[in-house]
């Protein structure tokens, strides 16, 4: 077994899926209705990425319905609540915000 495959097996083995989802505070804005949800996601392999971060303020101008994702979408304007999630996966990963409000 040549040393790359070695190398291979032992980040494969070592490595897996992970799924984390956290809000920034625990309290929400009860006063805003949940109508809409945006999400803004970056990509990265191996630690590298086009951009730094996901944003909130792409996520509020990507408003779709939560009942008809499909359908038109509109800039989110009260914020009910915030969530960040990552998803991992071998040497990938996929950073979100979403974005809850009317």
């Amino acid at each position: 077994m040549n040393m790359i495959t070695a190398i291979f097996l032992v980040v494969l083995l070592i490595s897996g899926c992970i799924n984390s989802t956290s809000r920034p505070t625990p309290e929400e804005d009860t006063s805003a209705r949940e109508l809409l949800q945006g999400r803004d996601c970056v990509v990265s392999i191996s630690g590298f990425s086009f951009r730094k971060t996901p944003s909130v303020e792409r996520a509020k101008l990507e408003g779709y319905p939560i009942k008809d994702p499909d359908g038109p979408s509109s800039s989110i304007s009260k914020i009910r609540r915030i969530e960040f999630s990552d998803d991992s996966l071998l040497l990938g990963s996929n950073h979100c915000v979403t974005v809850v409000g009317e």
